[in-house]
């Protein structure tokens, strides 16, 4: 199993956290539950799981680059 797979892996269920998250959000910002606590944690792992797919991707860029422009 190549590195490439344990990215793809982790992006795929980063993705589908996302896309939960924000279903969530749009939940609780329809029924105006801004003050829950729940809100707010829902927040704080949307703000870590962009993060963690802005980091995996730059990864899978820098790989990219070390592939295709190999140093001499």
């Amino acid at each position: 199993m190549s590195l490439a797979d344990h990215y793809r892996y982790f992006l795929t269920m980063l993705f589908w956290a996302l896309i939960l998250e924000i279903i969530v959000i749009v939940y609780y910002a329809a029924s105006s539950l801004y003050d829950r606590f729940e809100f707010a944690l829902t927040l704080f792992l949307f703000i870590i799981t962009v993060i963690a797919i802005a980091i995996i991707i730059r990864n899978i860029r820098k790989e990219l680059r070390e592939h295709i422009i190999p140093t001499t």
